[in-house]
Order: structure tokens, then C-alpha cells, then sequence
């Protein structure tokens, strides 16, 4: 920190942890922690629900050196779309206030996920108080295998490309996804790409039992984005032609009903494939120990923090051609195969399951912490604030 600047900035989070999902939005939590390190962050996080008794709920805690506001507004029964987005924006500019008297006025404002209001809140602090704004897109929305993008509103699409064109310096969590926003928005400033931050283990321990060899895929159980329903019958078929191999399935999400369905019809539920729910971060450590290797199924991904988790414990993985992951799996690292293509995923599987031992797991582990532990990516984002202000 000698030397340096410590800039005032504004983490803008319309997705974040909180009570009811602590998972949720974790990467930006990441994110705003790694950059405390070199930085006075805030962060402001705003929500609605129906659920909600009174209009309007304000909350403030200091978590792990930042100051964190949360806003959370009733959403009308009726889902009328102008009271809802008044109410996130009235609820927006009442936590920029408690922001303000607590920490004083932001240097940089940090858009997260540009797809909200939060994006339109940054544009007009940077017209009306003179706050430059970065963004920092995570959304695959953007890309052609969602196309989200495309099925959006006119009004909408053209709001994210004032936003877009406004900010000061755009960064993305992939290649893959940064060409993507360029092919649908007028991005003429700097871009970078910056990836997700990871949890690294303080060591590098396996657990792993005799005699059997332990797949791990820690995923949102939804099917068509990660394609689990493939990953479960591509393993039946490897399965059925490589004795002792289990399939570990760690996370939760709208179809896992189906897919434990899935896996009852076929004779694995509870014998070789385990669905172990969602699990908080800190008891993901035993799956990592256990496992051999690490297996991401996705149609599509921006980054995959899981996949370069797994990498970070000393674990190979096989992932398929989904995008983001592509950019760091190499041959010394993983398999990749094809997507969608249920034979290919399975011969992966097979092919993983005779040779995981070769991998190195003190290479795989040192390539994580370099490339997506705090330090690197904290470091890396305060070069773009710095440029901000460069003569």
C-alpha cells in the first residue's frame, strides 16, 4: 500500500450475500474484499421481495474491513414495473446517503452486473457529482449460447448501451465474455479482463478412500445452462464400464427433483451418484479433499469460480468447451471435451478417471493462486482505477 492512492470506491452490488441467500453474488463479495486491501470500499446492495412487511428495510454492518448497506423494498403484489423500479431506485439513492455520511462522497463507483438499475445510478452520479464509473460484467446474458441479450425489451437493450458507453473502463471475468460485449455494445474506453476471485486452501491435503474414485461437480442445479442432466448419463455409461466410480453433486437449484429423479431411473441415486445439496463454503474444503478430479458439464460459462477452485486444491479437471474455463484449462491441467455431446463427456469421464494421478497437484495449485487468488486480481483492478486518474 506504500505509496499508493487509497481511493474511495462504491461497490454498486444488485446481486450479494445476505440471510436468505448467502451464496448468492458471492463472486462480487470476493471481488469487493479483494480490493479492500488497497482501497476505502462501500458497499451498496439493493433487493425486493414480496414478502417484505414494511416498505422499506435499511440495514448497515462492517464486514471484514467494508462498510455494507442493504435496501431491501416490498415488491407490489400486482408487479406493476414503474412502482418496482421507483421503489429500487428511491431505495438506491436513500443507502448512497447513509454511504455518504458514514464514509463521505466515492472517488470511483464499481458497477457489478450492469443489467439493473444500479447501472443507471451510476450514470447519473457521473453526470450530476462528477463520479467516474467502471463496470465489472459477470452476466453471460450477453452471450450468443444464452442470448438473454437478444430477448430483452428494446427500451432495455438500449439503457445498457448508454450504460456501456458511459462508463469509464469496462472489465469482464473472461475473454470469452469480454468479445461478447463488445459484439452487442459501443464500448470505446479501456477493456480488461479480470478474473473471479477464489478461496485457496491453506494447504494442499486429499482424504480420498480406497478402492473407489470420487468425480466432484459442484454446480446451480439447473439444467439448461449446466447440463447435469448429460453429466448424469454420461456417467451412468462410464460408470457401467469403469467399476468404483462416484459422482459427488454438491448445490441446489429448480430442477433438483428432476435430475434425482434421473438418477433413480437409472440405478445410481444414493449407490454411485450423491446429490449433497447446497453446503457452505467453508465444509466445501472436505469434497475438494476427496475427490479426484473435478467435472463441469455447462452448456455455457463466463468463468467457473468451482472449476478454478478445484485447481487451487490440486485437482484435475474435465470440462466441457462451455466458454470462460476454456481460457485456463490446459493439457497440464484438465480434458476438455466437447459440449452437449453426451459420448464425448463419458469418454472423458473414463479417460479422467485412469489418469488424474498424473497430474501435478503443487502445479495445478500454484497456477490458481498466481492467476485468481486476492492479491493478483486486487492488484489488477486497482490498475484500472489508477488509469482512471492517470494525466
Amino acid at each position: 500500500m506504500k505509496g499508493k492512492t487509497k481511493f474511495k470506491v462504491l461497490f454498486l452490488a444488485n446481486w450479494y450475500p445476505d440471510k436468505k441467500n448467502p451464496v448468492g453474488g458471492i463472486f462480487i463479495k470476493k471481488h469487493a474484499e479483494a480490493v479492500s486491501r488497497l482501497c476505502d470500499v462501500g458497499v451498496l446492495h439493493v433487493s425486493g421481495t414480496e414478502a417484505q412487511k414494511n416498505k422499506y428495510e435499511i440495514e448497515s454492518s462492517i464486514e471484514n474491513r467494508i462498510l455494507i448497506v442493504r435496501v431491501r423494498y416490498r415488491i407490489p403484489r400486482r408487479k406493476i414495473p414503474f412502482l418496482t423500479k421507483y421503489r429500487h431506485l428511491r431505495g438506491s439513492f436513500s443507502g448512497l446517503k447513509i454511504l455518504k455520511e458514514s464514509r463521505g462522497r466515492p472517488e470511483i463507483v464499481h458497477v457489478n452486473v450492469a443489467d439493473s438499475l444500479f447501472g443507471l445510478v451510476a450514470v447519473a452520479l457521473k453526470f450530476l457529482k462528477k463520479t467516474p464509473y467502471i463496470i465489472t460484467e459477470h452476466n453471460s446474458a450477453y452471450t450468443d449460447e444464452n442470448g438473454s441479450f437478444h430477448k430483452m425489451p428494446v427500451h432495455s437493450r438500449l439503457l445498457l448501451k448508454l450504460i456501456f458507453k458511459e462508463a469509464a473502463s469496462v472489465t469482464a471475468v473472461s475473454d470469452y465474455l469480454l468479445k461478447s460485449l463488445k459484439k452487442n455494445f459501443p464500448i470505446k474506453k479501456s477493456t480488461y479482463v479480470i478474473s473471479n476471485v477464489i478461496n485457496t486452501p491453506k494447504e494442499i491435503a486429499f482424504e480420498r478412500e480406497q478402492g473407489r474414485i470420487r468425480a466432484l461437480c459442484i454446480s446451480l442445479l439447473a439444467d439448461k445452462s449446466k447440463n447435469l442432466t448429460g453429466l448424469i448419463k454420461a456417467f451412468s455409461e462410464a460408470a457401467g464400464k469403469r467399476g468404483a466410480l462416484v459422482l459427488d453433486i454438491v448445490g441446489d437449484g429448480p430442477d433438483r427433483r428432476m435430475l434425482e429423479g434421473l438418477a433413480r431411473e437409472l440405478g445410481l441415486l444414493d449407490k454411485s451418484v450423491f446429490f449433497h445439496g447446497l453446503v457452505p463454503n467453508e465444509e466445501l474444503e472436505g469434497f475438494f479433499r476427496r475427490a479426484h478430479f473435478f467435472v463441469l458439464s455447462s452448456n455455457y460459462e463466463t468463468f467457473s469460480v468451482a472449476t478454478a477452485e478445484a485447481l487451487a486444491h490440486g485437482i484435475p479437471v474435465l470440462i466441457t468447451e462451455c466458454g470462460g474455463p476454456q481460457e485456463f484449462v490446459t493439457e497440464e491441467r484438465g480434458i476438455i471435451v466437447k459440449k452437449k455431446d453426451m459420448k464425448s463427456l463419458a469418454a472423458g469421464l473414463e479417460l479422467m478417471a485412469s489418469r488424474w494421478a498424473s497430474f501435478d497437484p503443487a502445479k495445478l495449485s500454484a497456477y490458481a493462486r498466481e492467476h485468481f487468488g486476492p492479491t493478483p486480481v486486487s492488484e489488477k483492478i486497482y490498475q484500472v482505477y489508477e488509469k482512471i486518474f492517470a494525466p
